[in-house]
């Protein structure tokens, strides 16, 4: 009797043991099997200063990237200067003493060079030459007529021309030549009929529109017509959900990032607009943020993200 007992206890504890391997091999299987859409990140480089170690960044308002010359425009406007970068996020250059400028809060450049900036009183568009010397001003009045609408952001389309969002929540191109703006009319959703309250726009290699709209919190894009087309994300504070969404930016692989600016987050999404993942988080460490609000892509594997509370910009590759 004595030896069924010791032969029964034996074979539950080998019982036990085999449970207790089974149950760490499945742990372990799902810890490192990869989901069917993923991203992988690397911080390759954390911008705070310009030439010098002790030249730090002062109020970072607007980050650019020029994508045909593969530099980083940042708009330092703490200290009223532009500076540029190269894709990885080495300095290059500084442009002060812009003319008519004194703090620029969105900025632009077109296929010749030109910058575009929109100053803190949102009362005119300037317009610079590579050097900073002033090459043309549009006052508000010029551009919109005796409306109460400002210019409220700049963004370059893909054939390198500049266009300005107004604070109506309208688009407007920019016709330099003719020195006037023709409006681009938006066919909206029908079941959400209005743009709400867009703080960035952007453009993709096939001329879509992506405006970042913070309510309810969506990326909502149109054709190159201004057809409207689709949504991407989902509203909410949770894993997965875009909350307060301030900037957007799209890659040649047609993938969308949008940087949910109380979440601390950037929520990537594929050329569908399924969801593929998100990377960062409230912090002051690289590669964490503390209220991002500005992205910008090269195109390629290259992000680069504005933490203005921080002063600084990160520059991600996305595989």
């Amino acid at each position: 009797m004595t030896n069924i007992f010791i032969m029964k206890t034996e074979s539950l504890k080998a019982l036990k043991i085999t449970c207790f391997i089974l149950i760490i091999s499945i742990l372990l299987m799902f810890s490192f099997s990869k989901p069917a859409h993923s991203i992988q990140v690397k911080l390759i480089q954390l911008i705070n200063k310009a030439g010098s170690k002790h030249d730090k960044l002062f109020n970072p308002m607007d980050i650019f990237f020029d994508k045909e010359k593969q530099e980083l425009y940042i708009a330092d406007a703490g200290k009223h200067r532009i500076l540029i970068y190269d894709q990885n996020g080495r300095f290059k250059a500084e442009i002060k003493n812009i003319e008519g400028i004194q703090v620029p809060i969105s900025m632009s450049v077109d296929k010749q060079g030109r910058m575009y900036f929109i100053d803190t009183q949102l009362t005119a568009l300037t317009i610079v030459d590579y050097r900073g010397r002033l090459f043309d001003i549009y006052s508000k009045e010029e551009l919109f007529g005796n409306t109460l609408i400002k210019p409220y952001n700049l963004i370059r389309r893909d054939d390198g021309s500049i266009s300005v969002l107004g604070n109506d929540m309208n688009f407007y191109h920019i016709n330099i030549d003719a020195k006037k703006i023709e409006p681009l009319k938006m066919n909206v959703d029908e079941f959400d009929p209005e743009l709400k309250m867009v703080l960035e726009v952007t453009t993709d290699r096939e001329g879509r529109y992506y405006f970042a709209d913070m309510r309810p919190g969506q990326v909502v894009v149109f054709d190159s017509s201004g057809n409207y087309l689709n949504r991407i994300g989902e509203p909410g504070g949770h894993d997965g959900q875009i909350s307060r969404p301030t900037g957007v930016a799209v890659d040649k692989k047609g993938r969308t990032f949008v940087v949910s600016t109380v979440r601390h987050k950037v929520l990537c999404y594929g050329p569908e607009g399924d969801y593929l993942g998100e990377f960062g988080g409230k912090g002051r460490r690289a590669g964490t943020f503390h209220f991002p609000t500005k992205i910008e892509s090269d195109g390629n594997n290259r992000l680069y993200v504005l933490d203005p509370a921080l002063e600084r910009v990160q520059v991600f590759e996305i595989n």
